[in-house]
């Protein structure tokens, strides 16, 4: 191997190695970025369960749930029983 292609193949070396670097800077950073907006993600997240629990757990919707329980019962009390309901009759034609 004579000098010319000593420098070339340092040359050629140096920019793979330089561009391999480069490769795996962005790649780091991308991953880094990918990491922050996950965990800003994860964070709202508990935030909107947190919130769902505190609806969940609220004594209001406990009585709501129980009113809605008490109103259903009646209303089936109220309307008839389906045996007690006849199918209505449709008229004859007349010949």
């Amino acid at each position: 191997m004579g000098p010319f292609e000593m420098v070339v193949a340092v040359v050629f070396l140096a920019l793979l190695f330089g561009t391999v670097q480069e490769y795996l800077k962005h790649r780091t950073r991308t991953s880094n970025r990918e990491i922050k907006q996950l965990r800003q993600q994860v964070q709202e997240l508990q935030r909107r369960v947190e919130v769902l629990e505190s609806i969940l757990a609220s004594p209001e919707l406990t009585a709501f749930r129980e009113r809605m329980r008490q109103i259903q019962l009646e209303a089936a009390k109220s309307l008839p029983s389906p045996q007690s309901v006849s199918a209505p009759q449709e008229p004859q034609a007349q010949r």
